[in-house]
């Protein structure tokens, strides 16, 4: 049988482990999963002659009598059979996961043929934004046909170090956990013949590796008063492929545009104005995602908002990509209650989530493609300065989107020309 560890760094931990598999199961084949490759699962599970494969977290440890006690496991999953079985220590099933790594799994035995039978494969990275889901969401997507079971056992522990940032770990969890395993009952059932009330905008230029992310969190809403639509702006790589599978999906409330070639964010943002039904429209970006109650929080408010409200914005989490398959949480940027706009101009704070009232938005025109920028950069801003100078905006005190911060996004790596475009908008808008 293969067993993976996942999470290996080639640290003291992975080797823990490593040994006490060796030592315990000197038979089981030995293969680890860096973060970021979990596609190597995929890869090499095809070739194994059994029907059962098992995942571990790299620090973890086995005891004498895990032979017993897989073996057992392993009968059960094939007589029943089960899709998963999932080992908890023995005596802590509910507190084990808060003591030592918030939202880690324990070990998982999973059934390679049953697996095959539904279609579902191990997710890749691409599909998570920490790898340390990669069990819970396995688990709750076999869950949707069969049932697995949870099984304790004093034949193994997890690891006792506990990191610096637990308590940062778990408030990851606890944000992350609701977008990859909803609850049951807290997606709410789309009504026929009901108009959405928000379009979800998602513009797209070769980022398939967080496209799946930020679609998930769009169908898990606890509202379902939504439409999406996506536009590849030209991709030149597995952007459209990734798209139409999501869509596919849900194919009643996702939609799909494409351009033959790229055309930039705003030209890609001012097609999907022309398709929208909902009369507010929230640009989400590719990199990003919704907390789940988003649209619901959004959809309270609306109807109290007078006609002259053409912006509404709330705040925001901040999650930094260490690297593939690594995303740490850095806390909630709240805003003011009011914006000034020249000191959003000054500082380029972007606002996330943007809020527009799309007849607004009709009315200007849409976004312009023929500032110095010519609508690639900065169509944010100069959309909310058009905004604020013909109505005003609303401040909904809530976290209701996650804006991850990467090293090499568009936006950082254009700094010095922001300040030059930010003069022009200045004197061009008299701010």
């Amino acid at each position: 049988m293969m067993i993976f560890v996942l999470g290996a760094d080639g640290g003291s931990e992975e080797q823990t482990t490593i040994c006490s598999i060796a030592e315990l199961l000197p038979s089981f084949r030995i293969i680890t999963v860096s973060p970021g490759q979990s596609h190597i699962i995929n890869d090499t599970t095809p070739f194994t002659l059994g029907q059962v494969c098992m995942t571990i977290r790299s620090g973890s440890r086995l005891y004498p009598g895990i032979e017993q006690r897989l073996e057992e496991s392993i009968f059960q999953l094939e007589q029943v059979p089960y899709p998963w079985i999932h080992l908890v220590p023995a005596q802590e099933v509910m507190s084990f996961q808060s003591r030592f790594r918030p939202g880690e799994a324990g070990p998982v035995l999973w059934n390679l043929r049953i697996m095959e039978e539904l279609g579902i494969k191990f997710p890749e990275s691409a599909a998570l934004p920490s790898d340390s889901l990669l069990e819970w969401l396995l688990m709750h997507q076999m869950s949707r046909s069969l049932p697995g079971i949870s099984l304790e056992t004093s034949n193994w522990a997890p690891s006792t170090y506990k990191f610096l940032n637990w308590q940062r770990r778990e408030k990851e969890w606890g944000k992350l956990a609701p977008i990859a395993c909803p609850a049951a009952g807290s997606i709410e059932v789309p009504a026929e013949g009901i108009d959405p009330a928000v379009t979800i905008v998602l513009a797209v230029f070769n980022e398939p590796e967080y496209l799946q992310w930020a679609v998930q969190s769009v169908r898990i809403q606890t509202s379902a008063s939504w439409e999406l639509i996506m536009i590849d702006d030209g991709s030149t790589d597995d952007t459209p492929y990734v798209m139409e599978k999501l869509a596919s999906e849900d194919p009643a409330r996702i939609h799909i545009l494409k351009h033959a070639c790229n055309q930039g964010k705003a030209a890609a943002l001012n097609a999907a104005l022309q398709l929208a039904h909902a009369p507010w429209l929230l640009e989400l970006d590719a990199d990003d995602w919704m907390e789940p109650n988003c649209i619901e929080e959004i959809s309270k408010i609306i109807s109290f908002l007078g006609s002259d409200t053409l912006l509404l914005y709330g705040n925001h989490a901040e999650w930094k990509q260490e690297s593939v398959g690594k995303l740490s949480f850095r806390g909630v940027y709240r805003y003011p209650a009011s914006l000034d706009t020249k000191s959003l101009l000054i500082t380029g704070a972007p606002l996330a989530p943007r809020i527009f009232r799309t007849e607004a938005l009709r009315k200007l025109g849409g976004w312009k493609t023929d500032d110095p920028a010519g609508g690639r950069l900065y169509e944010d801003m100069l959309m909310i300065v058009r905004m604020l100078q013909q109505g005003s905006s609303f401040y909904l005190n809530r976290c209701l989107y996650n804006r991850r911060i990467r090293v090499n996004s568009i936006t950082r790596t254009h700094q010095e020309q922001y300040l030059k475009w930010s003069v022009w908008m200045m004197e061009t808008y008299q701010i």
